[in-house]
């Protein structure tokens, strides 16, 4: 995960609307997220989570990507290795 996406997750999770699906109860702070975004590359394993990008793609008429943003998030949290549960 890409650092230059620190504000759109700012917003996402800071979003009250949606905290009903993963339990949040209280805002993040910029620095919160500085920290998910820097270990966002280890594994399920060690972070017991896992957030997956979803990302729209635009192309030029040759076929070439000329823009991606990211439009939404699958996360899978409170990962237990023993019974492969999660949030």
């Amino acid at each position: 995960m890409e650092r230059k996406i620190l504000e759109l997750l700012y917003q996402w999770e800071n979003n009250g609307s949606v905290w009903s699906v993963s339990g949040t109860v209280t805002p993040f702070s910029r620095f919160t997220l500085e920290k998910f975004i820097a270990t966002a590359h280890d594994d399920i394993y060690t972070t017991k989570q896992l957030r997956l990008m979803i990302d729209l793609s635009e192309k030029d008429e040759e076929g070439e990507t000329v823009d991606v943003r990211s439009i939404g998030c699958i996360d899978l949290f409170e990962f237990d290795p023993t019974t492969c549960a999660q949030g």
